[in-house]
């Protein structure tokens, strides 16, 4: 019985302290809010969809490479809409990155707030983008390599 109520008080403990996940809803000005945001720092941003099962693949990834560079910024956008936010999180909470920045797309139409982002997107997910320290930006669509995630991490490690 002892053994029992330690596990409880471990797993009560663990779930109390995990961070709740903070949705923002992104609109037409978002891009640039997050810019403010990483005014000469460098970020990652990154497109998904509960309804992308590639993204699945990356989430993995980026969980585990988030944890060994904890110093890069990386910002999610989900490009389900508000209405979707609780399976959006529930995702989010399932790949344990709840403590990165997070937002999903608002009530306006999809197709504007993709061509805020970047006009020559079409909604192909995954797809990420890598702004540098001048925040100029690097395209890329598909799953992001864990070759690529090395890369990525050296040079902004270098640029640091």
């Amino acid at each position: 019985m002892r053994i029992l109520f330690l596990l409880f008080a471990l797993v009560s403990s663990a779930a109390l302290s995990a961070e709740p996940t903070k949705l923002q809803a992104f609109k037409h000005d978002s891009l640039n809010d997050i810019s403010q945001n990483h005014v000469g720092k460098p970020f990652l941003l990154l497109l998904w969809s509960i309804d992308c099962p590639a993204c699945y693949q990356e989430l993995e990834l980026i969980r585990h490479w988030s944890a060994e560079n904890p110093h890069i910024n990386i910002v999610f956008v989900s490009t389900d809409s508000i209405g979707q936010q609780d399976e959006v999180k529930q995702v989010i909470e399932e790949y344990q990155l709840s403590h990165l920045k997070h937002w999903v797309f608002a009530q306006q139409p999809h197709a504007r707030l993709r061509s805020i982002i970047d006009p020559n997107w079409y909604g192909e997910l995954p797809r990420s983008y890598l702004y540098n320290q001048q925040h100029k930006r690097y395209t890329h669509s598909g799953i992001l390599s864990a070759s690529s995630l090395k890369k990525i991490a050296a040079a902004l490690n270098k640029a640091s």
